[in-house]
């Protein structure tokens, strides 16, 4: 071959290797357009904002502030934008109007996943993404305890805020400007549900006229051993002095020099003090709250057996007819907090408590979403068990209430079958993820009975019309026999 014929040659494999380059520039290009196309298309379909933004409203440590970002949201931008508003390195929490789910967002999946969820809502207009938002804290697990870490920047500042984000006046925001009720009684009742603070009640005085028969709280007494500890705080065996009964005392440090904190201070004594005029057989007694120095010290009723949730670790799953009781026990117990128009949000194993005798009783009603509101804004304590919230309580749909404690009610028997809660395998973000769009997925054993079975199914009815409450499910005749066992 002679080096005219050489070169030619070359010159040819050139020239073929610059048309397969355009060719497949052109694919390449063409493919990317394509996808492009599809995904404004579908966010078209998705996303009923304009302009493909979305309002986003902060809070931190009682400031709040709103803002809107262009689609798509990418974290770091979101992140950078936080960290330079409030002067801080931050933790970022999904979270809903009155702060009953609150759930790290710590990456671009789970900020997608937030976002998703909020598009997944269709009975509002332009609903907004909530933030809570604490000091950092490399550890975002829940729960958490933070502390306060200096950011590494020696100016103490961030960078600038991307031309993608939108600051706007707070008051602006759809809806931001109307005052929430977040204390105990609501004379005005809306379907059963609580907006805020997870109870209602009618009117104030009729439950509130308290009479000798009236538990209270211990006025001279001796703290104990440390029999228990939990997001906000410890659990001490208690005894009266002047009587001998031992009680339980929950105590959590507070700052008393805080002024954000007094409102919610004041406002948890007062619910606690008119908790204890609830009586039933099933319900743990509160008995009052004080304030002590620098914490707040809850006393209720002292329940030697631990709760479900110890039982489990130590025994492993219930036998059909301990579940079968323990369940037709709690819907007794939330029959009587749902007809005096209470709503619990919390059933979970862990807040089901057994006495000597192996009976259970509901605790932890109320109070809940007020110690969270004090812990949020002094030590940024976030807590969350997501795995047994119903559908509608992730969503943020402001009518839920009573039906929401039955579908946490089917979660709880799932666990006492199986040992294991709905979706203990994930992470939380990823749990609610998957409450907003599926059925809890679990193998319940080959010897349940069938009318536990059925219970469960009845339970994560999806329709919260059709859900059946807690009286229906006591006289369905179905499960009379069943579970009136005790």
């Amino acid at each position: 071959m002679t080096d005219k014929e050489r070169k030619d040659g070359q010159r040819m494999k050139e020239q073929e290797e610059v048309i397969r380059a355009d060719i497949c520039s052109a694919i390449r290009n063409g493919l990317m357009e394509m996808m492009i196309n599809s995904a404004k298309e579908q966010i078209s379909i998705s996303v009923p904002t304009a302009n493909f933004k979305i309002r986003i409203k902060a809070e931190f440590r009682g400031e709040k502030f709103c803002f809107e970002m262009h689609r798509p949201v990418i974290f770091d931008e979101l992140q950078m934008y936080l960290n330079s508003r409030c002067n801080l390195k931050l933790n970022i929490y999904y979270t809903l109007r009155n702060h009953e789910l609150i759930v790290p967002i710590r990456n671009q999946l789970e900020l997608d996943r937030a976002i998703e969820l909020v598009d997944l809502d269709r009975t509002s207009h332009q609903r907004s993404l909530r933030l809570l938002l604490s000091r950092y804290q490399p550890d975002t697990r829940l729960p958490t305890l933070f502390t306060c870490s200096p950011i590494p920047d020696a100016s103490g500042t961030f960078s600038v805020q991307s031309p993608r984000i939108i600051e706007i006046p707070y008051c602006e925001c759809r809806s931001s400007c109307t005052s929430t009720n977040t204390g105990l009684i609501n004379s005005s009742r809306q379907n059963g549900s609580s907006v805020s603070s997870g109870v209602v009640l009618g009117d104030f005085d009729e439950y509130y006229q308290k009479d000798m028969s009236t538990p209270c709280a211990p006025t001279n007494w001796k703290q104990g051993k440390c029999i228990g500890s939990g997001a906000f705080g410890k659990v001490y065996l208690c005894v009266d002095v002047d009587t001998g009964k031992e009680v339980a005392l929950k105590r959590f440090n507070i700052c008393r020099s805080d002024k954000h904190l007094k409102k919610h201070i004041i406002q948890l004594e007062n619910e606690i003090n008119l908790l204890s005029t609830i009586q039933h057989d099933r319900i743990v007694q509160y008995l009052g709250a004080q304030q002590i120095d620098e914490s707040i010290c809850i006393f209720i009723e002292y329940m030697t057996g631990g709760s479900v949730k110890d039982y489990i670790a130590t025994y492993g799953c219930l036998s059909n007819t301990v579940a079968g009781k323990y369940t037709y026990q709690i819907l007794n117990g939330l029959e009587y907090l749902h007809q005096n128009e209470i709503i619990h949000r919390d059933i979970k194993p862990a807040n089901i408590l057994r006495d000597s005798n192996g009976n259970v009783k509901i605790g932890d009603f109320g109070s809940a979403k007020r110690l969270q509101a004090i812990c949020s804004q002094q030590t940024s304590t976030f807590i969350g068990t997501p795995n047994y919230m119903a559908p509608e309580v992730v969503l943020g749909h402001t009518r839920h209430g009573r039906k929401a404690d039955i579908w946490s009610v089917g979660c709880t028997l799932v666990e006492m079958l199986t040992a294991k809660s709905p979706w203990n395998n994930l992470e939380p973000m990823a749990i609610i993820f998957n409450i907003a769009k599926h059925n809890p997925s679990y193998q319940l054993p080959l010897d349940v009975d069938p009318i536990l079975s059925y219970l469960i199914s009845m339970t994560f009815e999806r329709d919260v019309d059709k859900r059946p409450s807690a009286l229906q499910l006591l006289n369905n005749f179905d499960f009379d026999k069943f579970l009136n066992t005790s």
